[in-house]
């Protein structure tokens, strides 16, 4: 009689991503897309993405963020200058002109968009001008 020998499968690749802020929701996002994008066909079956966080519910210290979290959103209305005005007003005049520049240039442009082409879903807070 011929014994039957069954593959075992393959344990899932997983990433591990720590704290449930939006740093974390965005790392968790990043890793599943750059999963799906790496993995063709059913490969992506064999990875899992896993969020852990100490709280109960997912928003972390980004929750806390009392004048809001300040982006981009040029589809609304907002431009990078209404945006660095925003992010200096934010800072209570500790904010450094030049970081906030580089911020306004580089990162708001690429993330601010990330964010609004329907991968994060918030609820938009204008702080100081009418642009949602």
């Amino acid at each position: 009689m011929e014994e039957q020998v069954q593959e075992a499968a393959a344990p899932k690749r997983r990433v591990v991503v720590v704290g449930g802020g939006l740093a974390g929701c965005v790392a968790a996002l990043q890793a599943w897309q750059r999963v799906l994008a790496a993995a063709p066909g059913g490969a992506a079956s064999r990875y899992e993405v896993v969020l852990v966080d100490k709280m109960p519910k997912l928003g972390g210290n980004s929750m806390k963020a009392s004048s809001g979290i300040n982006a981009l959103n040029p589809a609304g209305g907002d431009s990078q200058e209404l945006f660095e005005k925003d992010t200096i007003e934010s800072g209570g005049g500790r904010s450094k002109q030049d970081l906030v520049s580089t911020l306004v240039v580089r990162a708001s442009l690429r993330w601010g968009r990330w964010l609004v082409e329907g991968h994060v879903c918030f609820l938009v807070h204008a702080a100081t001008h009418p642009f949602p």
